[in-house]
């Protein structure tokens, strides 16, 4: 810390930080709010989204 700086103020750095850790949780909501009103998908294949992808889990269904 530089002599003289204000310690509960974040400093530039901090400052970065702060906001991508808000937009990542506001990304997650986001999806878990998509997630929670989807009604095409059964529950079970919409816990599978978050973890390996959207795209991957509606090409194994089409596959058969």
């Amino acid at each position: 810390m530089a002599a003289g700086a204000d310690p509960v103020i974040p400093t530039h750095r901090e400052f970065t930080a702060l906001l991508v850790a808000g937009a990542l949780i506001a990304l997650v909501l986001v999806a878990v709010v998509s997630l929670s009103r989807d009604q095409h998908h059964p529950p079970a294949q919409r816990l599978l989204w978050p973890a390996v992808g959207r795209n991957r889990v509606l090409h194994r269904q089409e596959r058969g």
